[in-house]
């Protein structure tokens, strides 16, 4: 083990999930605040329960708190799909959506044109955790 003589340090990129719906968990909440603090929010983190990517981790963040109202609102809304899915209506505290399962719609962000950030993952939409696209509702009477 020693003497030591380190070598060309890899950084190990992690490629974006393809698109699609996934049931995760939430793994991790924790409250945030901008460098600035003029905004404060929510960052989340999601594991994947089952398929090819099962275990992966999917992030998300919410700023409930902002400067700009729409952007505020927005975020919000988000937010209450997100809770809307977890089936809760308030929240004391971030810590009461720890562990509950849901389903989330994953799209790929793509990567910024001056190369700073890669291409990632971004969550598009929040759904119950027994959702599914390929569900026939075809025998709903209307």
């Amino acid at each position: 083990m020693f003497p030591y003589q380190a070598e060309k340090y890899v950084r190990e990129v992690f490629k974006p999930i393809p698109e699609g719906l996934y049931k995760v968990k939430i793994e991790k909440q924790k409250e945030i605040e901008n460098n600035a603090k003029t905004a404060k929010g929510i960052n989340i983190s999601y594991k994947i329960l089952d398929g090819e990517f099962a275990e992966r981790l999917v992030f998300d963040s919410f700023y409930l708190d902002h400067p700009n109202k729409e952007f505020e609102k927005s975020e919000r809304n988000r937010f209450n799909g997100l809770l809307e899915a977890v089936k809760l209506l308030s929240l004391s505290s971030v810590c009461e959506i720890n562990a509950r399962p849901l389903a989330i719609k994953v799209k790929i962000k793509k990567a910024s044109s001056d190369g700073k950030f890669p291409e990632c993952n971004k969550v598009a939409d929040y759904f119950d955790y027994n959702y599914s696209e390929n569900k026939d509702y075809s025998d709903i009477p209307f």
